[in-house]
């Protein structure tokens, strides 16, 4: 059988980038698993692009962020080395200023992996990316995506929530 030689290079390459591409483990498949357990402070809605939104309504600042919380076990395990990426657009709007919430990803023991609050304004969507490298192997259902929502009395929209997880840490144009 005759080949091409750029046809075997492009399989080839093609076959590479497959094989070291992230694994998608979570997207906004989460949002109705994280309003179920928001009790009520969470709920899901589609613009009229039908782009889902998580929409978080806190009514009061709680004596701490996690008062006011949701989260969600990840789908899958991480093994140590592996770098995980956390992805998401966020808006809102504070009694006193910008909406914010922290993201935590955690340990069974609630170690945090990422801890950050983010903040952005209600007129424009900001995007934020966080990452950690596991320093042990997690097995499925071991990490948790927390939000804590009770910073500020305020309503925080997020759209694009995409949690990933790759051999090696992504570059900042690379985006799933």
């Amino acid at each position: 059988m005759k080949t091409n030689g750029l046809s075997v290079l492009l399989f080839l390459s093609t076959l590479a980038i497959s094989s070291a591409a992230p694994r998608v483990i979570s997207a906004d498949a989460l949002f109705p698993v994280l309003a179920k357990r928001s009790g009520g402070a969470v709920e899901v809605r589609n613009d009229s692009n039908g782009v889902e939104t998580l929409v978080i309504r806190s009514a009061k600042a709680t004596p701490r962020a996690w008062d006011l919380q949701t989260s969600t076990s990840l789908s899958e395990g991480v093994a140590k080395g592996e770098w995980i990426t956390v992805e998401f657009a966020l808006r809102g709007k504070a009694a006193y200023g910008d909406g914010r919430i922290a993201v935590k990803l955690q340990d069974r023991a609630t170690r945090a992996l990422i801890r950050e609050e983010p903040r952005s304004s209600e007129a424009v969507w900001k995007s934020f990316r966080y990452e950690a490298q596991a320093a042990q192997d997690y097995p499925k259902g071991d990490l948790t995506l927390a939000l804590f929502l009770g910073l500020e009395r305020q309503v925080v929209e997020m759209r694009g929530l995409t949690i990933s997880v790759s051999r090696e840490r992504l570059a900042r144009s690379q985006r799933y």
